[in-house]
């Protein structure tokens, strides 16, 4: 009614109405997601945004035909607000994404250290001993920890490669995160070249403020890449790695199985080199191993991780023992005499059990391959039922029978 003229042309002046919808909706997703968040913070937006439509509406106001004393009132009005708005912006906002995340268990100690926000997401750090922990998204993202000994994030699993593959030369680590396992990598003396792709750059900055960490991203035999994983991949056919390595986040999350599926494992073997290892978290879902044993030939457990590759692990002991020594940090050896715990903490790695169960999985009939269309670790429960064995012929009836039944 404000913005229409009843002139005998109201269809012609509704569409203004309609344009001006169309042009705010294309430009405003545009305009907030790809510049506005990636340079200012979440509670800024809304300060900035709230700040813009209100003063925007005190124009229309002053423009507006009303009586000189609603006019004036409106505008007063509005002022108010926007005093408000600017005394009372920062106390609203404070603490509120530790609210959001711990929610009833958030108290002042659990408050950030370091928050970096941008378009690719929110990425914190909260003191909690016995190392800092970082968060992607509100969830637990590992923590700034390369010693094996104190394996607060089980670094632990990093250290493992030595026994997965004799010489791993070349590297690839998708994900950088806490650049706590790149720093672990790149320890290893047998290493020649790591490669290191991260979609979010936010990290970057974090972990500055961890150079221990941090300082891999400036040795010359690393080298860093601003990308989604599998993108690089496709960009890059014809890159090749003794060793693949990526500790991934849990796999329900949204967009998991863009790197668990069929046909992403399928992908980072084309880019293995012959008796490459691709070395990777499942997080305890059943279907990603599974997955793996129908893509590689052997498949062995490793805590949470699975290395799968089309060659036997079958590394004996005294060449495990030579690739964990060839561990170095800062110029001394990771597994040490003079630290009594590194030996034990070496003892255990060497004689860990690598058997394989790629033909274990490839027999179970109560587990689904995952692939791109059927997203399973993001909508199944991992915990397969066990009267339910999945026959590819049962309709959306049996399918919602089942789950109405679980």
């Amino acid at each position: 009614h404000a913005g229409i003229r009843e002139d005998g042309k109201e269809g012609f002046s509704i569409s203004y109405v309609y344009l001006a919808n169309i042009i705010g909706s294309t430009v405003s997703p545009i305009l907030t997601g790809f510049v506005l968040l990636d340079r200012f913070s979440l509670a800024e937006n809304f300060f900035w945004i709230t700040f813009s439509a209100v003063s925007f509406s005190a124009l229309i106001v002053i423009a507006s035909s009303i009586s000189p004393v609603k006019k004036t009132m409106s505008v007063g009005v509005v002022f108010a607000f926007l005093f408000y708005l600017f005394c009372g912006h920062g106390g609203v906002y404070d603490y509120l994404l530790e609210k959001l995340q711990f929610k009833t268990m958030f108290d002042q100690r659990l408050s950030y250290k370091y928050v970096k926000e941008n378009r690719s997401g929110i990425i914190a750090v909260s003191d909690q001993p016995p190392s800092d922990c970082l968060w992607g998204g509100g969830i637990y993202d590992g923590r700034f920890n390369v010693d094996p000994v104190i394996n607060s994030n089980g670094i632990r699993r990093t250290y493992m490669v030595a026994a997965l593959h004799p010489h791993p030369q070349e590297v690839l680590e998708i994900g950088l995160g806490s650049a706590s396992w790149s720093r672990v990598l790149a320890d290893n003396d047998e290493v020649k070249r790591l490669t290191i792709i991260e979609i979010n750059t936010g990290y970057l900055e974090i972990d500055q403020h961890y150079p221990d960490s941090a300082s891999v991203l400036d040795e010359r035999k690393v080298s860093f890449f601003a990308d989604d994983g599998r993108r690089w991949l496709f960009r890059h056919p014809d890159s090749r790695f003794d060793l693949v390595v990526m500790n991934y986040s849990f796999h329900w999350r949204v967009y998991s199985t863009n790197v668990l599926s069929e046909e992403f494992l399928r992908l980072v073997k084309r880019h293995l080199k012959p008796g490459g290892v691709f070395y990777y978290n499942a997080t305890g879902s059943p279907y990603v191993p599974y997955t793996a044993a129908q893509v590689f030939r052997y498949v062995v457990p490793v805590e949470n991780f699975f290395a799968a590759s089309d060659s036997p692990f079958s590394m004996n002991l005294e060449q495990k023992l030579e690739g964990f020594k060839r561990f170095n940090h800062n110029g001394f050896p990771v597994f040490s005499k003079k630290e009594p715990g590194s030996l034990k903490v070496l003892d255990r790695l060497v004689r860990l059990d690598l058997f394989d169960e790629g033909e274990t999985y490839r027999s179970r009939k109560d587990l689904l391959c995952i692939t791109d269309d059927n997203m399973a670790t993001e909508f199944k429960n991992t915990v397969s039922h066990p009267k339910v064995v999945f026959n590819p012929e049962w309709t959306w009836a049996h399918l919602f029978e089942i789950m109405f039944q679980n």
